[in-house]
């Protein structure tokens, strides 16, 4: 498969997960099926947004990406809240003196 074809279907498989989960927000392991064949479009969305931080996108893919509805140049962060959050709120609270013991 060439690069212009596989760019299309991944384009194609994004649009199509976007209409499916009303965002963009793709995990980094999912698979979107298109026209019977595998696509693996969170490595597809990785890949695009290394490439535009490192200004190696041309401008056509990047208008294509920007014309999804919900598309961003930035990544996802691991679930809702990080271990770095929770460890520093825990710092915070704790830092005052309150015990770690909760009874």
């Amino acid at each position: 498969m060439d690069n212009i074809t596989r760019f299309t279907t991944n384009i194609k498989a994004l649009q199509q997960y976007v209409m499916r989960e009303s965002h963009a927000n793709v995990p980094t392991h999912h698979i979107e099926i298109i026209d019977g064949a595998e696509v693996k479009l969170g490595a597809f969305v990785s890949y695009a947004r290394q490439r535009y931080r490192k200004n190696a996108l041309v401008a056509d893919r990047i208008s294509a990406l920007e014309a999804i509805h919900g598309w961003t140049w930035v990544p996802l962060k691991p679930g809702p809240r990080s271990n770095n959050e929770r460890n520093v709120e825990i710092n915070n609270e704790f830092a005052g003196g309150k015990s770690l013991d909760r009874n």
